[in-house]
C-alpha cells in the first residue's frame, strides 16, 4: 500500500502530513456524531481491538510507557491495519475517534487569543483538535496523547486505500451465491406505498434499455404502504420478469423474452427512512456493483454496460480509478413524461424553467462532481462498503456518501488515483412531477435551502419534518446496526469488563 507517512521511527507525522491524509473512514451518520465525543468512541475502540487480538492499553501513566505503547502497537502494525480495514465495527469507530471536534476548535482559538486578521496557520489548529480531542489529564501532571492515537495517525494512509480492483471485481464476496453467480449488476430500488403498475414499468424499461438481463440483479426494497392485494400483484409481476414471461422490445424494437438474472422483493420493517432502507438492499445484493435507483428515474439506453465501462472495464486501463459512478441529470419532459402517471392526475403541463434546472445540474456535476440520487449512482460493493455505505438517517443519506466519495477523489487524487465519474452521453431522466407541482423556482430554492440548512448543522429528522410535514418514519431501535452489534460483542466477551463502565 502506499503511504507518504514514515512508519520508520517513533516521531508522529508532522501536522501537514497529517492534514494532507485527514479524510473520514466511513460515512456517518449525524446521530452516530452527536451520541458519544471522540474520546467516548476511541473508549469504545479499545477493547473492540482486544476482541479482535490486538494487544493495546487504555491508560498511560508516564512517558516512558507511552513509548513502550507505541512500540508496542507498531509491532502489531500489519496486524492492526487488517483489522481497522476488514472488521465494520472497528472501522467505524477508528474514524470517529479520530474526527475533529469543532467545538474544541473554535475553543481552542478563543484560548489561543487568535482573531480572525492573524497570520496563524488556522489548518493547524484543525490538526491540533484530532489530536487533543483524545488527550488525558493525568492527575494534574499535564496532556498526554494516547498512544493508539499516535499511531492510527501514521497509518491512516493505509486505512484509506481503496481495496485492490482485482479484489472489488474477481473475488468480492456475495452472499447467498456461488462463484459461478452471473449477477455483475445489483439494482437497489426503494419503494414506499407505491403502486404495484409503477415497480412493473419501471422494471419493463430497465430490462428494454440494458444489454445483457441475465446479468442484473433486481432489489425491490419495500417499506410499507401496501395493500396486501397490491403485494400480491407485484410478486406475480416480479415472478413473470424472472421466468421470462413478459416480451419486451429493446433499442432496436426487436421483441425480447429475456429475463433478469434475479428478481427479489424485501420488506424493510426496521424504519429510518431512506438511508437503511437503501443498506438493507445492498446489504443482501449478489453484483459486484449496486445501483441505487430511485423509482421515478428512467435510466438511459445500454446502461448496464455504460457502468460497467467506468466501473470495472477501464479501471486498468486509466491514471484514475472510479470509486463510483452516476448518469447525467436529466428530466423526463417527453408526452408521457409530462402525463405525470404518479398522481391521479394526467397533467401534460411543462414547467417554465424546467430546461435550466438541467443544464444548472449538470454545470454542478460536471465542474464539483455532485451527483445527486436521482442520477443513479453506482458503487462497487466492496467499496460501498469499505466507505460504510449510506448513513444510518432518513434524508440526505445520499449527499453524504457523494460527499465522502468526492472528497477522497479531490484529495486522495495524487496519491491513490480515485475518482468519481460523470459517465459521458445519455441522462437518467426523473420526473418533472415536483416541479410540475410546485413549480420551478420555489422547487430550486427549496432544494437549496434544506441543504444549507443540513450544512448549517440541522438534522436530518428535523429536515424530515420540514420537508414532508411529518415525522420520520419509527426507527426500532436509536442505535445503527452496527452499534447494535458492537454491543452484542462487547456483552457476549467475557474478556470484556472494566472497559464496559467507559461505554
Amino acid at each position: 500500500m502506499s503511504s507518504n507517512v514514515n512508519h520508520g521511527d517513533h516521531e508522529g507525522p508532522s501536522n501537514s502530513s497529517f492534514r494532507q491524509h485527514w479524510t473520514p473512514l466511513t460515512t456517518h451518520s449525524r446521530n452516530e456524531l452527536d451520541r458519544k465525543s471522540p474520546l467516548q468512541r476511541y473508549q469504545q475502540l479499545v477493547p473492540m481491538l482486544q476482541y479482535y487480538g490486538i494487544t493495546v492499553s487504555s491508560e498511560m501513566k508516564s512517558t516512558s510507557d507511552q513509548e513502550m505503547e507505541i512500540e508496542n502497537l507498531m509491532r502489531q502494525k500489519e496486524k492492526l491495519i487488517k483489522v481497522l480495514r476488514e472488521n465494520t465495527v472497528c472501522r467505524r469507530l477508528a474514524s470517529l475517534a479520530m474526527k475533529p471536534d469543532t467545538q474544541q476548535k473554535q475553543k481552542e482559538k478563543q484560548d489561543a487569543n487568535i482573531d480572525e486578521d492573524s497570520n496563524y496557520d488556522q489548518s493547524n489548529v484543525k490538526v491540533g483538535i484530532i489530536s487533543r480531542s483524545l488527550w488525558d489529564h493525568d492527575n494534574g501532571s499535564g496532556l498526554h496523547l494516547r498512544p493508539l492515537t499516535h499511531v492510527l495517525s501514521r497509518i491512516w494512509p493505509e486505512l484509506l486505500e481503496l481495496p485492490p480492483h482485482r479484489d472489488v471485481f474477481q473475488n468480492s464476496p456475495r452472499s447467498n451465491s456461488s462463484s459461478s453467480d452471473p449477477v455483475l449488476i445489483s439494482v437497489v430500488i426503494p419503494s414506499y406505498a407505491e403502486r404495484s403498475e409503477l415497480l412493473e414499468k419501471q422494471m419493463r424499461t430497465m430490462m428494454q434499455r440494458c444489454i445483457d438481463p441475465a446479468s442484473i440483479e433486481i432489489i425491490i426494497v419495500d417499506a410499507g404502504g401496501r395493500s396486501d392485494k397490491d403485494k400480491d400483484k407485484l410478486q406475480h409481476a416480479l415472478k413473470q420478469f424472472q421466468l421470462g414471461s413478459f416480451e419486451t422490445h429493446n433499442e432496436t424494437d426487436i421483441p425480447s423474452t429475456s429475463t433478469f438474472g434475479h428478481v427479489a422483493l424485501l420488506e424493510y420493517t426496521l424504519g429510518g427512512g431512506r438511508g437503511p432502507c437503501l443498506n438493507y438492499g445492498a446489504n443482501a445484493a449478489r453484483g459486484e456493483i449496486i445501483t441505487f435507483c430511485h423509482l421515478d428515474t428512467t435510466l438511459p439506453w445500454q446502461w448496464d454496460r455504460k457502468i460497467l465501462k467506468e466501473l470495472k472495464n477501464n479501471a486498468e486501463s486509466t491514471s484514475s480509478r472510479g470509486n463510483s459512478c452516476a448518469f447525467n441529470f436529466g428530466i423526463d419532459t417527453s408526452p408521457q413524461g409530462l402525463s405525470n402517471s404518479f398522481t391521479s392526475s394526467c397533467k401534460t403541463y411543462y414547467p417554465p424553467g424546467i430546461k435550466a434546472v438541467e443544464t444548472t445540474a449538470n454545470i454542478r456535476t460536471r465542474i464539483y462532481s455532485l451527483p445527486y440520487g436521482d442520477q443513479a449512482i453506482s458503487v462497487p460493493k466492496l467499496i460501498f462498503e469499505f466507505v460504510g455505505g449510506f448513513p444510518d438517517q432518513c434524508l440526505m443519506e445520499d449527499y453524504e456518501l457523494v460527499a465522502l466519495l468526492r472528497k477522497r477523489a479531490t484529495l486522495l487524487d495524487g496519491g491513490l488515483g480515485e475518482a468519481l465519474k460523470i459517465i459521458p452521453g445519455d441522462a437518467a431522466l426523473c420526473s418533472p412531477r415536483r416541479w410540475q407541482k410546485f413549480g420551478v423556482l420555489f422547487v430550486t430554492f427549496m432544494n437549496s435551502k434544506f441543504v444549507n440548512l443540513y450544512s448549517g448543522g440541522l438534522g436530518p429528522d428535523q429536515l424530515y419534518e420540514l420537508y414532508y410535514g411529518s415525522a420520520p418514519p419509527k426507527r426500532e431501535s436509536e442505535l445503527s446496526p452496527w452499534e447494535i452489534d458492537m454491543e452484542k460483542i462487547l456483552e457476549s466477551w467475557t474478556g470484556f469488563s472494566e472497559g464496559k463502565k467507559h461505554i
